[in-house]
C-alpha cells in the first residue's frame, strides 16, 4: 500500500512540473539550478533476512549518511534526483557490516498552508554493500554476495530559510542475499533525521 502511495504522489509532482503555469513558469525558468548537500543520523529499526517461511531478525546500531540532492521548486511543489552514501554499519551481537547507496527521485508537497510540514517522499534503488563475513558462523557458513533493490523513504519536511531544510522521515531499504547456492531477501527499517544545506 504504502508504495502505491508513493507512486502515486511522484506521478502527480511529475505532472504538475510538466504544466506551464503563466507568470510562475516564466519567473522559475529564470531561476537557477539548485542543489542541497544533506547529513541524515539514522535510527535503525531492523535487519531481517528471509528465505522461504524462515526469517531472522538483527539490530543493526545508529548510522550515518551522507548524500547530495538537485531539485526544482514550482508553487507548493518540491522535486528533484538525489543519492546518497551510508557510512559502514555494524550489527550488533554478530559479525559483519554494510553500506547503503541509494539512488532516488524525491518530492516534498505543500498539503495544507505554506507554514505547515511538506510531505516528503522518495522512491528509487539502493545498492546493498556487505562485508565478507557479513553474519559469517551465524546464519552463513560459507561466502555471500549482495545485490541492491528497492528504497523508499516518507516523512516530513520542514523548511525555515532559502538555505535550510529538514526532514524526519522513515525510510525501507530492500536488497538480497546469496550464499552457498541459496538467495534470502533482505530489508532494512530506519528513521531518519536530517538538515539539507541548499546552495
Amino acid at each position: 500500500m504504502i508504495k502505491k502511495i508513493l507512486l502515486i504522489v511522484i506521478l502527480l509532482s511529475a505532472y504538475v512540473f510538466s504544466q506551464p503555469d503563466n507568470g510562475e513558469q516564466k519567473q522559475i525558468s529564470k531561476s537557477p539550478k539548485k542543489f542541497s548537500f544533506f547529513a541524515q543520523v539514522q535510527s535503525n529499526l531492523s535487519l531481517d533476512i528471509s528465505r522461504s517461511d524462515t526469517s531472522f531478525n538483527y539490530k543493526p546500531g545508529a548510522s550515518f549518511m551522507i548524500g547530495l540532492e538537485h531539485f526544482l521548486s514550482k508553487g507548493n511543489y518540491l522535486a528533484g534526483f538525489g543519492a546518497g552514501y551510508q557510512f559502514q554499519n555494524k550489527i550488533i551481537g554478530t559479525k559483519g557490516n554494510y553500506k547503503i547507496i541509494p539512488v532516488y527521485f524525491f518530492s516534498d508537497i505543500t498539503l495544507f498552508t505554506p507554514i505547515m510540514p511538506r510531505l516528503s517522499v522518495k522512491l528509487g534503488y539502493n545498492f546493498f554493500i556487505i562485508s565478507d563475513d557479513f553474519l559469517k558462523g551465524d546464519l552463513f557458513s560459507e561466502d555471500v554476495s549482495s545485490k541492491g533493490g528497492l528504497f523508499y523513504e516518507i516523512g516530513l519536511s520542514k523548511q525555515i530559510s532559502e538555505a535550510i531544510l529538514f526532514r524526519i522521515t522513515f525510510a525501507r531499504n530492500e536488497g538480497r542475499i546469496e550464499s552457498a547456492g541459496k538467495q534470502y531477501l533482505l530489508s532494512n527499517e530506519k528513521l531518519n533525521l536530517g538538515i539539507n544545506i541548499i546552495f
